[in-house]
């Protein structure tokens, strides 16, 4: 049975080969469960402080502002037509407001939303509430697990996608426990949510059938985490940490698998992130397992028959270090770093291949999530891992310099040699 590494994104094993137990990082520290409650609706008052302290350190190309912070274990972001920015909260695990986080399973998940995030005087509240969570201190700290990607669709469809499955969890009687691995739609203005398909059970049957494939790793299936979600029309793309695969969801909820994403030499590839980008394709982001220089993104094309088993030819760009969300913005794709607290900005080239990385900042803490306001400004879960201490950061589009620009200071900064990175072009 899985272990929960909740808090923690990078792989507590120290050989460099297959034989790490199957809880490594796929669990990865912004993980927990939502479960399927039919909408209580709640409106929580969130007690958040929203002052606009700007934060920068030296060697930074841009300086990011606190736009709220005392956010339980926040993981992905998202922004609603009407300019609102929704996060999703891990929670506390078992624990409650008054004592902070709790090892076991709660209902302390939620869903934030941020109104006027650009305005002096963000407001923040906790529009969904109840949602599963769980903490443990495996490591000797806090960690947990819940409500992880989210992704906006429409007028009023927001989605979020929960960790791991009820089989891995293995707690029947848990408060909240068929959450797990549900992907759930939250329907505005009334907060209401419920699931509309069961990601985790899917890809934990899946690779529990497929546990000794040829292409399976040696001894770390079934597993199954659900981490990453993409709202498009009438369908719905979701990665899974665990089973190492991308799932799309069609509009009644059946699910199946549509690609497969190999291990690479040094480890497990652990998708983390997915995003469409302007020529239709799939861009996937993995964590890599912790192992710098292993993370990578992956170009997919969607429509394909059957399962596609990627490799290192369907790598789009490489050389990264622990991703954990990634988004297209202007100038190319972001992504977040999680062990050296970068935010990375990879251009497209002419052609559609992955151009130069720029670190725009290093200065960034356990940063689990990252999205694009519509007038191109950066939004950053930061502390992802804090229970009470999380924050989303703002990057203000007059922030963010022109590809050529940006290249253009850090060779006057002589910082050059630090945006090489190997990079592996798909046609």
């Amino acid at each position: 049975m899985k272990q929960y590494i909740v808090a923690t994104i990078t792989d507590k094993c120290t050989d460099l080969d297959s034989r790490c137990s199957h809880s490594k990082t796929r669990h990865l520290s912004t993980s927990v469960h939502k479960i399927i409650w039919h909408g209580v609706g709640l409106i929580t008052s969130l007690f958040l402080l929203n002052v606009m302290v700007p934060k920068a350190q030296a060697g930074d190309l841009v300086t990011s502002t606190v736009v709220t912070t005392g956010l339980d274990n926040p993981r992905g972001l998202t922004f609603g037509p009407d300019g609102t920015l929704y996060v999703a909260e891990a929670g506390l695990g078992a624990g409650n407001g008054s004592g902070g986080f709790g090892v076991g399973v709660g209902l302390t998940g939620s869903i934030t939303a941020i109104s006027n995030p650009a305005s002096s005087t963000p407001t923040a509240s906790r529009v969904v509430t109840g949602l599963a969570s769980i903490g443990d201190t495996m490591f000797g700290f806090p960690e947990v697990q819940g409500a992880d990607g989210i992704s906006f669709h429409g007028t009023n469809e927001l989605y979020t996608i929960m960790t791991e499955s009820t089989q891995g969890i293995n707690q029947p009687t848990a408060p909240g426990v068929d959450q797990f691995g549900q992907l759930l739609k939250v329907t505005l203005p009334s907060n209401n949510f419920q699931a509309i398909a069961d990601v985790g059970n899917f890809d934990y049957n899946w690779t529990n059938q497929n546990q000794n494939a040829s292409f399976a790793p040696s001894g770390q299936f079934p597993d199954a985490n659900p981490y990453g979600v993409l709202a498009q029309s009438g369908v719905q793309y979701v990665v899974d940490a665990g089973a190492n695969t991308l799932d799309e969801v069609d509009a009644n909820g059946s699910i199946k698998i549509i690609a497969y994403f190999l291990n690479p030499p040094v480890r497990d590839a652990v998708p983390t992130s997915v995003v469409l980008g302007s020529d239709g394709y799939l861009y996937v982001a993995t964590l890599g397992s912790g192992v710098p220089g292993q993370a990578s993104i992956y170009k997919v094309n969607p429509n394909l028959p059957g399962i596609q088993f990627l490799d290192s030819s369907n790598v789009w760009a490489s050389g990264f270090s622990s991703i954990t969300s990634a988004t297209f913005g202007p100038g190319g794709l972001y992504v977040t770093e999680y062990d050296s607290g970068n935010l990375i900005r990879i251009p497209l080239n002419s052609d559609g291949t992955a151009g130069t990385p720029t670190t725009l900042i290093s200065s960034l803490k356990n940063p689990t999530g990252v999205t694009v306001s519509p007038d191109g400004s950066i939004y950053i879960s930061n502390n992802g891992i804090s229970s009470g201490g999380g924050e989303v950061l703002r990057i203000a589009s007059t922030q963010v310099p022109e590809p050529s620009s940006v290249l253009g200071a850090v060779a006057a900064l002589g910082l050059s040699t630090t945006l090489k990175r190997k990079l592996t072009n798909k046609k």
